[in-house]
């Protein structure tokens, strides 16, 4: 997630938020638009993990059950997220 902070915030309660969605060849265009306004701030949340970020993620969940496996890394069940 990318955020472009304004040096002209106004509190949390004085701001409304929006939801745009822009044609993928308008993106960079919108975005660079959007960045000359300093009373705006930008949450980019549709690009996600990169595929190397998610590929790395698989590679370390299947670590992690190796080691689970062979007893070196502690569990507890799901349960105990729900009762703490």
């Amino acid at each position: 997630m990318q955020t472009i902070n304004s040096p002209t915030f106004l509190p949390e309660m004085e701001r409304k938020s929006i939801t745009l969605t822009v044609p993928n060849k308008k993106y960079k265009f919108f975005l660079e638009l959007l960045k000359n306004f300093n009373f705006i701030q930008i949450k980019d949340i549709s690009d996600g993990d990169s595929k190397e970020q998610v590929l790395a993620n698989l590679k370390q969940g299947f670590k992690d059950m190796q080691a689970i496996k062979k007893n070196k890394l502690k569990t507890f069940p799901v349960e105990d997220l729900f009762n703490a």
